[in-house]
C-alpha cells in the first residue's frame, strides 16, 4: 500500500495535517507516493518532524510502520501483538506514541527512540479506535465504537479509571484544557455530547 503525499511536509506541522491556502481557497499538489504498510489508517510526525508513524489496520504481521521525515524510507515496523494498529497520537515531548487496535480493545505505549512496547492498556470495551491525550498528557481517552463508551486512563499509573458511557459509536474525542469537559462525537445519530 502507498501513502500519498500532497504537501510539503516539515517539523512545523507536526500534530496537525499540513493544508496550504491561498487566498481562503485550499490548494493540494500531488508530490509523490511513498511505500508503506498495507492497509494504512492514520499517521503522526514526531514533534521534530524526524519520523512518520502510519498505522496499518487488521495486520497481523505489523501494526505500526515508522518512515523517516526526510527520505520517507521505512526505518522499522512495529508488530502489535498479532493485530494492526488504528489510530496513533505522540506526545509533546515526542518520547511515547500511543496506538489504538480494534480487535482487542486496547492501546499501546510505544517508546519512539527504541521502538518498544512498554505497556498495553485494556479498555475492557470494544472496538477501540480514536485516541487522545489529555492537555497535560496525565491522562489518555480511547473511544470505543462498539461498545458505546470512552475508556479513561491514568498513564501516571497505567491503570484504566473508567469507561464513560457516551453516544453510541463514539468517534471523535477532544478533551478541554481545564480536563473539566470532554466532547464525544457520536457517528451513529450525528450526535455531540
Amino acid at each position: 500500500s502507498n501513502i500519498s503525499v500532497s504537501t510539503t511536509l516539515s517539523p512545523t506541522t507536526s500534530h496537525q495535517s499540513a493544508v496550504a491556502s491561498n487566498n481562503q481557497q485550499s490548494l493540494s499538489k500531488f508530490l509523490y507516493k511513498v511505500k508503506t504498510a498495507p492497509s494504512p489508517k492514520g499517521l503522526m510526525f514526531t514533534p521534530n518532524g524526524q519520523e512518520i508513524w502510519v498505522t496499518s489496520l487488521l495486520n497481523t504481521k505489523r501494526g505500526i510502520a515508522v518512515h523517516s521525515g526526510k527520505s520517507y524510507d521505512v526505518i522499522t515496523n512495529i508488530a502489535l501483538n498479532n493485530y494492526g494498529g488504528v489510530e496513533v497520537v505522540i506526545n509533546k515531548e515526542g518520547s511515547k506514541a500511543y496506538v489504538s487496535q480494534m480487535e482487542t480493545g486496547s492501546v499501546f505505549e510505544i517508546d519512539t527512540k527504541t521502538k518498544s512496547i512498554l505497556r498495553v492498556f485494556k479498555t475492557n470495551s470494544s472496538w477501540t479506535k480514536v485516541i487522545v491525550l489529555s492537555y497535560d498528557e496525565r491522562k489518555l481517552y480511547a473511544s470505543n465504537w462498539s461498545g458505546d463508551n470512552v475508556s479513561e486512563f491514568d498513564l501516571i499509573t497505567g491503570k484504566l479509571i473508567r469507561n464513560i458511557k457516551t453516544v453510541k459509536t463514539p468517534r471523535g474525542i477532544y478533551p478541554t484544557k481545564d480536563n473539566k469537559y470532554l466532547y464525544v462525537a457520536g457517528y451513529d445519530k450525528g450526535e455531540l455530547k
